[in-house]
This record gives structure tokens, C-alpha cells and sequence, in this order.
């Protein structure tokens, strides 16, 4: 890892320091947190545009704090803007933390599942509000839907750039070992090649020995 990416990656107690520990509660917590906001603005008749506003920013801050906290504590991954970095436009940056780090298999299960059943919650609930409460709840959920739905997207990203870079650190370690296996064979037969002339030059000065 470069200079610039350990300026723009957090370590891991700044991280801790911004909220609590990267505990899967947590996680599970901040899933359900813009759900159950929804629900009570819709329940208690709050008016449509402060239920906009509230639904949105609960939903970008739920995406800000998985992609800068969770994403990196549970599974290693994090996706950010960074123009010096992925000039194309929009400039985003799909980091997977390298080898020797592997996710344990309870925090990847909870994180992708938490992932994807957010966007399902959301469509289940269009429904549900379209039903009892109008159109305008309809889409509010379509675009919170649309919201997590990006970033898990962006998630699945970071996870094929992480595959993809453990894929070429091994073909690296494969070839390298090759080509050690070879250069070995190489010097093997080029030693046991002048053993043989040695052996061949020994027996000839016996031959002239018993001639003379």
C-alpha cells in the first residue's frame, strides 16, 4: 500500500474512536434503524416532506458509517471518492485490505446478508405503504431501495477487486516457484553434467597411465 492510501485509510483505532466497536449488534442495529424510522413517520402521519428528509439522511448516514466503519472492521472493504486515485469519473476507489487478512465466516455471513436484505426490506415496505398510506410513501421506499441497493453494489465491487488481487498475488507465487523449481533443475543438471565430465577425464588419465 502506497503513501496516499495510508493517508486516506483510517486506521483502525481513528476508526473505533468515531463510534463504538465494530460489533455485529451494532451492525444488525444500524440495518433495521432507517426501517423502523419509516415506520414511525408513517404511523404517526408526519408530513410527507419531513418524512423525505428524515427517510434520506438516516439512509445516507447508514451507508456513510457502513462504508467507513463496518465494511472495513467486518470484511475488510471500503469504497471511497478519490480523484488522484480513479481519475474516471466518479472517481471511486473500490479497496479490499490485502493478504494475510481474511474475514471470519460469521462476520461476512452477517454483513452481506445485512447488505442485501436492507434493499428487500425496502421494497416489501413500498408495498406495504403504497397499500395503507398512498403513492408518496411508494416512493420514498423506491428510492431508499435504489440507496442501498448502490451500495451494495459498490460492496460487491470492492469484493471482486479483492479477489482479483488475491488471484494475481498467487499466479505471482506460482510463477515465482516455477521459476525457482527451474533455475534448481538447471543447476542440478549442470552439476551432474560436469560430475560426468570429471568422472569421463578421470578414467582417461587412468587409461594413458596404464598405456605409459
Amino acid at each position: 500500500m502506497n503513501h496516499s492510501d495510508q493517508q486516506e485509510l483510517m486506521t483502525e483505532n481513528e476508526r473505533s474512536s468515531l463510534i463504538p466497536g465494530t460489533s455485529k449488534p451494532s451492525y444488525i442495529a444500524l440495518r433495521v434503524i432507517p426501517l423502523l424510522s419509516a415506520f414511525f413517520l408513517s404511523y404517526f402521519h408526519a408530513p410527507i416532506s419531513i418524512s423525505i428528509i428524515f427517510v434520506f439522511i438516516i439512509c445516507f448516514i447508514d451507508i456513510y458509517i457502513t462504508k467507513e466503519h463496518f465494511g472495513i472492521g467486518l470484511v475488510g472493504l471500503r469504497w471511497y471518492r478519490n480523484k488522484s486515485e480513479s481519475p474516471k469519473f466518479p472517481n471511486i476507489v473500490y479497496y479490499s485490505k490485502p493478504l494475510p487478512f481474511v474475514a471470519s465466516t460469521i462476520d461476512s455471513n452477517i454483513f452481506w446478508l445485512g447488505l442485501l436484505l436492507s434493499p428487500v426490506g425496502w421494497i416489501i415496505s413500498a408495498v406495504f405503504y403504497c397499500y395503507f398510506y398512498g403513492s408518496r410513501w411508494l416512493l420514498i421506499c423506491c428510492g431508499a431501495a435504489a440507496i442501498n441497493l448502490m451500495n451494495f453494489s459498490a460492496f460487491m465491487r470492492c469484493h471482486n477487486a479483492g479477489k482479483e488481487q488475491a488471484d494475481s498475488i498467487a499466479r505471482t507465487l506460482l510463477l515465482d516457484k516455477n521459476v525457482s523449481f527451474q533455475v534448481a533443475k538447471e543447476e542440478n543438471e549442470l552439476s551432474s553434467t560436469s560430475e560426468e565430465e570429471t568422472e569421463d577425464e578421470d578414467e582417461e588419465d587412468k587409461t594413458t597411465v596404464l598405456k605409459a
